[in-house]
């Protein structure tokens, strides 16, 4: 049985009732830079190294580490690399950098940087599959976001997944099945599309059925240069930030009058001032100051 691990799920990422999280519990976290913004969530999961970016005095680098934190950070490479996507066998991460696609290496104490392709094209999004035969991936090579799928590892020719334009491809864990989203960016809605995927004997791709379509206001299905969506284990669930609108707060203004140039506690009222309507008492005495 592999031993747990207490890992939090960071504000913002929007996935605080995260799939396999028990025994969890909210904690107040103070840092050298203040106070976070809210409370973290914390819980358990099996461990597992996980990889993520950090700045160190001024440099950016991509660095890998436990989720229990029983090891140091191992920086990986340099630059601004956003992690996206580990193969099964742990030995190849892909990341995004510069609009380019990029597969880190892993072996042992040493790691290696390739780039997936030597273009011009906006390529992001990287995916690596299940059973980590092929890599699911979007680019703008067309004019417009399409998503690819080409056989891992090696370099050979990519199919295109999407028929009207997507972003952010995810994996279903149980294999066979890849999903995308297209955007109606006219009507304000986003799309969720399903296509089936075989790899054996050769690479094989169905025609894409839409799943669900929601507003792009309400639900936030993707990002850049990473998905911002994640898929359940069973595959039958989506995990996304849902938007929620504030209510509007009329701009209200309070201004305490002022006499003869001196505040006068004895007399003075406190007047609400809405943009657009007059406050009698205040306007009156502008009207006897500038006369």
């Amino acid at each position: 049985m592999a031993d747990t691990v207490r890992a939090a799920i960071i504000g913002g990422s929007g996935f605080y009732q995260m799939e396999g999280l028990s025994d969890t519990e909210t904690l107040a976290i103070d840092t050298p830079y203040g106070a976070t913004s809210d409370a973290i969530t914390v819980g358990e999961l099996d461990g597992q190294r996980v990889a993520f970016s950090r700045l160190v005095d001024g440099v950016q680098e991509l660095v890998w580490q436990r989720a229990d934190a029983t090891t140091a950070a191992e920086p990986l490479v340099r630059g601004g690399h956003v992690p996206s996507s580990w193969s099964p066998d742990g030995q190849h991460l892909a990341t995004v950098l510069d609009r380019g696609i990029w597969i880190v290496t892993v072996a042992r104490s040493t790691s290696t940087l390739d780039r997936l392709s030597e273009t011009s094209d906006r390529e992001w999004w990287p995916e690596f599959s299940p059973d980590g035969r092929w890599l699911a991936y979007g680019s703008n090579a067309t004019g417009r976001n399409e998503i690819y799928v080409q056989p891992w590892p090696g370099r050979g020719p990519r199919e295109q997944v999407s028929l009207e334009g997507g972003a952010s491809p995810a994996c279903n864990p149980g294999g066979r099945e890849l999903f995308f989203v297209s955007s109606l960016a006219a009507a304000g809605r986003s799309r969720m599309w399903a296509v089936d995927v075989e790899t054996s004997p050769r690479l094989r791709i169905g025609t894409p059925r839409l799943l669900f379509d929601s507003s792009e206001t309400d639900l936030v299905l993707t990002c850049l240069p990473l998905r911002c969506h994640a898929v359940s284990l069973q595959g039958d669930r989506f995990f996304a930030t849902q938007a929620q609108a504030l209510p509007p707060t009329p701009p209200v203004t309070h201004v305490t009058e002022f006499y003869n140039d001196k505040l006068d506690f004895a007399s003075a009222d406190l007047v609400t001032v809405i943009p657009g309507q007059k406050t009698g008492g205040i306007d009156a005495h502008l009207a006897e100051t500038t006369e």
